[in-house]
């Protein structure tokens, strides 16, 4: 009698951890979903970056042409 008592609480035991790890590995799926999606998130704001600083330096670069093209002006007036 104790002894089925026992296999009985042990089995109920054994359903419960079967249940807790189903419902870990469910929590552990969802974060690796979200990693990814961050992931995901994260190449795109690279990429964004990488697009953005390739402007500013053709930005850059348009206005250090204009400061040199202004002072050509500048030395031609001068000059008149």
């Amino acid at each position: 009698m104790i002894l089925k008592y026992q296999v009985k609480n042990l089995k109920e035991e054994i359903e419960k951890l079967k249940a807790e790890r189903d419902e870990l590995k469910n929590i552990i799926n969802n974060k690796d979903e979200t990693i990814k999606n961050l992931q995901i998130e994260i190449g795109k704001i690279k990429s964004d970056l990488d697009k953005i600083n390739k402007e500013k330096e053709e930005i850059i670069n348009k206005y250090k042409s204009l400061q040199n093209k202004l002072l050509e002006i500048k030395k031609i007036l001068e000059n008149i």
